[in-house]
Order: C-alpha cells, then sequence, then structure tokens
C-alpha cells in the first residue's frame, strides 16, 4: 500500500486546532465523559473536517497509519467474535464500551493528515491539568472544608478526580488524583528534553528565558505528579528526567555518580516512606499480588483461554476484588486473557512498535519519547490506563510521530548513500 495524496501544506487551520485542543480538553478533565458530554460530538466534528480536507484538499496519510489502524481494530473485532463463541463469562456490554474506547485510535488519521505537533498541543492540554491539581492542593491545604467536600463529591460522582489523603510510612500524601494524572509522563519527558536542549543550546552558559521556563515546567509537572500521591506517577516521574538526563549528558560516567549518591541520600532520609510505598502487605500492592495468583489459576483452568483469549468483554472472579471483573490493574494478563497467549503477544508488540520506529532513527529530536513512553508502557503493568479514550489517545499521538521519525530517516538515510 502507498502514500495517498501528496500536497505540500500540510496544516491545520485554526478553527480545527481548537477543537482538537477541545477534544483534548474534554478526554483529560472528562473522561467518563459525564461533565460535558462532548466526546463523541467532537471526535466527529474533527474526524469529518480532516476527511474532508483528505479528499478535496490532497493530503496524505502515510501506509503505517492504515495499516495499523486495521490490524488493531481487526484484532478487536476479531477477539469479541472468539468471546461470543467461547461464551466464557463474556459481558457484550463491556465489549461495546471498549469497542468505543478503541475507536479512538482512528484519530490517527486525522495527526498523519497534518503536519501539525499535536505531541505539543496535548502537553498544553496537561499544562492545565498541572495547574488544576495544584490549585487543589493548595484548596485542600488551606482548609476550605465546603468547598474542598463539594469538589471531592463532584469528582467522584462525575468520575473525574477525588481529593484523599495516602500514608506512606508515618507520612501523610495528599492525593489530588485525576484519572488522567498518569498521562503527564508526556509532558515531564517534554519538558526535560527541552531543558536539556537549552543548556546544550545556550553557547553563553547564563541563564536565559527559555532555560527558566523549561525548568519551570518541569519543575511543576514533577510536583504535580507528585501531589497525585500515587506511587507510580512520583517514581516515574523521576525516572524519566533522570533517564533523559543521562541520555543527553556528555559526562555520563558523572551523572551516574551523581544518580548513585542522591539515591543514598533518598535512603537515608526518607528510607521509611520509600519502603513503605513498596511494601507487598500493603493493601494496593496485595491486591495486585493476589490477582496475579488468581491469574495463575484461571490460566490453569481455562487452558482454551491461554490459547485464544477470552475475547474483550470476558470476565474473570477474582476472590479478592470481591466478584467478577472485565479489567484488573494488570494490562498485560488482561490483554493476554483477551486475545490468548500468541494474540495478546501480538498486541503488545503493536503497543511498542513506536519505541522500535524512534530507537532505529537513532538521533532524532523525538529520542525523549522512548523515555517518556516507555515508562508509561512500564506504569501500565499495574494500571489499566492504556485500553482507554485517553490511552488510545496517547498511543496515536505517539505512533504517528513515531512514524514521521521513521520516515524523515529512511529520508536522510537514501540521500546519504546517493551522495555516496
Amino acid at each position: 500500500m502507498h502514500n495517498v495524496c501528496i500536497k505540500q501544506n500540510n496544516s491545520m487551520s485554526i478553527v480545527q486546532r481548537v477543537f482538537c485542543f477541545l477534544y483534548m480538553f474534554v478526554l483529560i478533565f472528562d473522561p467518563a465523559d459525564r461533565i460535558f458530554k462532548l466526546k463523541m460530538p467532537l471526535f466527529i466534528i474533527i474526524f469529518a473536517l480532516a476527511l474532508f480536507d483528505f479528499i478535496f484538499n490532497k493530503k496524505i496519510i502515510r501506509k503505517e497509519i492504515f495499516v495499523i489502524c486495521t490490524v488493531f481494530i481487526g484484532m478487536t473485532l476479531m477477539s469479541i467474535m472468539i468471546g461470543s463463541i467461547l461464551k466464557i463469562d463474556f459481558n457484550s456490554s463491556f465489549a461495546i464500551s471498549k469497542i468505543k474506547s478503541i475507536m479512538g485510535l482512528f484519530l490517527i488519521f486525522v495527526f498523519a493528515i497534518y503536519e501539525d505537533d499535536f505531541i505539543k498541543l496535548f502537553v498544553q492540554v496537561l499544562n492545565i491539568l498541572i495547574v488544576v491539581i495544584i490549585i487543589l492542593f493548595f484548596i485542600d491545604a488551606l482548609g476550605f472544608a465546603s468547598l474542598r467536600d463539594w469538589l471531592y463529591d463532584f469528582g467522584n460522582k462525575m468520575q473525574s478526580f477525588t481529593i484523599n489523603h495516602r500514608m506512606y510510612g508515618d507520612v501523610n500524601f495528599a492525593s489530588i488524583y485525576f484519572h488522567s494524572s498518569p498521562y503527564l509522563v508526556l509532558s515531564v519527558g517534554y519538558y526535560a528534553n527541552r531543558l536539556c536542549n537549552e543548556i546544550v543550546a545556550n553557547k553563553e552558559k547564563k541563564l536565559n528565558d527559555r532555560i527558566i521556563v523549561s525548568c519551570f515546567w518541569s519543575i511543576i509537572t514533577v510536583l504535580a505528579m507528585f501531589l497525585t500521591g500515587t506511587r507510580n506517577n512520583m517514581f516515574f516521574s523521576l525516572i524519566i528526567i533522570m533517564a533523559i538526563i543521562f541520555y543527553k549528558s556528555k559526562n555520563k560516567l558523572a551523572v551516574f555518580y551523581i544518580y548513585l549518591a542522591l539515591l543514598l541520600m533518598l535512603l537515608m532520609l526518607f528510607g521509611d516512606v520509600i519502603f513503605g510505598m513498596l511494601d507487598f502487605t500493603e493493601s494496593s500492592n496485595n491486591t495486585k499480588i493476589q490477582t496475579i495468583y488468581e491469574y495463575n489459576e484461571f490460566f490453569n483452568q481455562n487452558q482454551i483461554v491461554l490459547l485464544l483469549g477470552q475475547g474483550i468483554g470476558g470476565s474473570i472472579y477474582s476472590k479478592v476484588r470481591g466478584g467478577y471483573v472485565e479489567i484488573t490493574e494488570l494490562t498485560y494478563l488482561d490483554i493476554i486473557r483477551w486475545w490468548g497467549v500468541f494474540g495478546g503477544i501480538f498486541v503488545i508488540a503493536l503497543m511498542f512498535l513506536p519505541i522500535v520506529y524512534i530507537y532505529i532513527a537513532k538521533k532524532t529530536d523525538y529520542n525523549w519519547l522512548i523515555f517518556a513512553y516507555g515508562a508509561f508502557l512500564i506504569m501500565i503493568a499495574l494500571n489499566p490506563f492504556f485500553f482507554n479514550s485517553v490511552g488510545m489517545l496517547l498511543y496515536a499521538l505517539v505512533f504517528e510521530q513515531a512514524v514521521r521519525v521513521k520516515k524523515d530517516f529512511s529520508k536522510s538515510k537514501a540521500t546519504m548513500y546517493m551522495h555516496w
């Protein structure tokens, strides 16, 4: 399959950018579609405008985009068909809800038609989330009890966010948790990369506005992830920044020793808190461990599911969770349960494909996505963040950017051989 329709000017109109921004905003702040109820209308408008552009203005779509959408949707329909045939604790309503979420992947066509920086646009929406998290933290910390209680009820009712506190060791952590907050890993990587680039480009070795702004957003993004109160967000916000700095550094040995010293210092000062977070007997950790045992028992009793899959919509009985559940926090085990071991490994490979594309391209401005998106793929091992509207949006953004990077690398490689 070849690229379709070529035109030189591939930028979005202002109206289209506004609709894209609003759609991303709705996904971040209203993932359950209970507040604005605009998820589907905005999706249809964005897709219709892009389709009009594609047909009448001769836009371009690369073949990899067609392939990934066809394969992903095909795998989903095949999974549901197998689930409908086997009927092993199959929930058709849940299957339909997941189809709606995975259909969000079609936005990759919109991103592919234009040459705009959609990752930057998404980061701008995440900036609003960062500010809101910090504001809600101060509302909680300063004791505005009636406002806090109203926000708590509203956030939980709309399944958007919750305001709570969590104990790790002897320390009480604020938890201003938005269900979309894990996607802040993209912001952490974006600003850490920008900060490193600004420092390298600063020949005068003096502070300038760009370095200050990049440093500011890097710090408050990490702060916001800490204020969500989850271990995943805390640990990976630091890991992403440290990995990008290490990767960009010319003196990696010195950076390694600095990191080692910082780790020892943190263990000395906050060892009880860190080990409290990692304690297997802690409620959340224990639930995940027990779920692994339950999965082992389930696959032993249902080997046909291990081979062919139960289908998206299939459920598993979980004693520790109090009944049948269609989705657990163990994403990769859920994938194997839905698609079987062979189909599951194939789907997981598709999830990691953007990292392969970017890695092959080697020197690129988007190498930071390896760390940010890679961290996200590790995070979802113990959290159900991928197969929802925001997860599909993130995958579409990263995959489309990876295809661009791969295309640019192929062009530069071809040019190099021509000169030779």
